[in-house]
């Protein structure tokens, strides 16, 4: 099998930026036009997007996708000047995540799959960080698993790819030591997996 970071059906890439949400849009008809107008309430949406865009572009397969996808979203957001300098705090503030998840689902359509309908689960974070932007993980679900004459291997290498994610975000959020390894061999260990 290929190796699981360089798999076909997994896409990983970086957008370096301040993350931007979606926001709300407003649609109305402009009878001089004879058209509707649909507009964001985010104006520093665009370059968000655009950078987005243009990444997942260089990194998108040859045609979008079919079928189920999931994503791994990792939003590092730029820490409030006001923070204490001394102590952890956590992002719980505005932007709202999903929000900044909506920005990037319709960003990647067209481009990486072909509408944001089939994004089965997200898997999102949101931290601080000294240096704003997202770190994006995208799987075909289908693709991957079509790799595997054995449906069960495919599926225990997904869930090695999905706990790696999950364990390398907690370690990033919460400055935590453990080792992923020993954790993940508990977890997989309970699930019987």
């Amino acid at each position: 099998m290929t190796e699981l970071k360089q798999h076909p059906a997994v896409i990983n890439f970086t957008v370096r930026g301040i993350p931007r949400t979606k926001g709300s849009t407003k649609s109305f008809y402009i009878k001089k036009l004879n058209r509707t107008v649909t507009t964001a309430d985010n104006p520093k949406l665009k370059n968000w997007a655009d950078n987005i865009n243009y990444l997942a572009q260089v990194h998108a397969p040859d045609v979008p996708w079919d079928g189920p996808v999931l994503l791994f979203l990792f939003f590092k957001m730029q820490k409030p000047k006001s923070a204490p300098k001394t102590r952890r705090i956590y992002a719980v503030k505005k932007p709202d995540l999903d929000k900044l998840i909506r920005a990037v689902k319709d960003s990647l359509t067209g481009v990486i799959y072909n509408d944001d309908s089939q994004v089965i689960h997200v898997y999102p974070w949101k931290d601080y960080s000294p240096t704003p932007g997202i770190d994006l993980k995208v799987i075909s679900l289908s693709n991957f698993l079509a790799d595997y004459k054995d449906p069960q291997k495919g599926y225990k290498d997904l869930c090695s790819i999905m706990f790696d994610e999950y364990f390398k975000n907690m370690n990033r959020v919460f400055n935590l030591s453990f080792s992923m390894d020993k954790e993940k061999s508990n977890i997989q260990q309970k699930l019987l997996i």
